[in-house]
């Protein structure tokens, strides 16, 4: 694992930026490496996490619901924002909230926006 977590007890924030999905086209099928956000949060260790965000420069494939299934355990029950910040908005708005934004609200983080924790912005 390229990061360790474990012995951050009081992390209070934590921040994923400039996040790009690597893939692979050698078998011409486009395969996601997108588990290593699971397995960043699952070392989390602290129980005081108030603030979780994805600074994504892409929008390709990603482990909400992965992300989702941590984030919803007891051990987060203290997480007041769960932003998403969005390479662009240009061109994917239908009623002021993108089509990105819509899948994820009504999906996999629907349950932190029932709570009022989701949040979007648009990178500039």
């Amino acid at each position: 694992m390229f990061i360790n977590l474990c012995d951050c007890t009081n992390l209070r924030r934590l921040h994923f930026r400039s996040i790009r999905l690597a893939f692979d086209y050698v078998r011409d099928t486009v395969i996601s490496n997108n588990l290593w956000a699971r397995k960043v949060i699952s070392q989390i260790s602290s129980q005081d996490i108030e603030v979780v965000s994805f600074h994504l420069a892409t929008f390709q494939t990603f482990d909400w619901v992965g992300v989702a299934e941590f984030l919803a355990q007891p051990q987060f029950n203290k997480l007041q924002r769960l932003e998403v910040v969005e390479p662009s908005l240009q061109g994917s708005h239908s009623g002021g909230m993108s089509f990105r934004q819509k899948y994820l609200r009504g999906g996999p983080l629907s349950v932190f926006s029932s709570r009022g924790l989701l949040h979007f912005s648009c990178a500039s």
